[in-house]
């Protein structure tokens, strides 16, 4: 499967600041990932209010289990 990634930085004041990524395989859409500077947000594909939401310190430690 083919992945695509699409960027829209979006302003957002300067407490809230954030980036977006729309993430496709094959072209068809996977979801959405939005990082600030307080949260890490996945919205699966379709969906604008249900997401999977944690904080940086939930994914740093979520993320160091992964690391070989």
């Amino acid at each position: 499967m083919k992945h695509t990634m699409e960027m829209a930085a979006e302003y957002l004041g300067v407490e809230r600041g954030g980036i977006e990524f729309r993430i496709a395989g094959d072209g068809e859409a996977i979801g959405r990932l939005a990082v600030s500077n307080a949260k890490v947000t996945w919205y699966p594909k379709h969906s604008k209010k249900k997401c999977a939401s944690m904080s940086w310190e939930e994914f740093d430690a979520l993320m160091a289990d992964k690391v070989k």
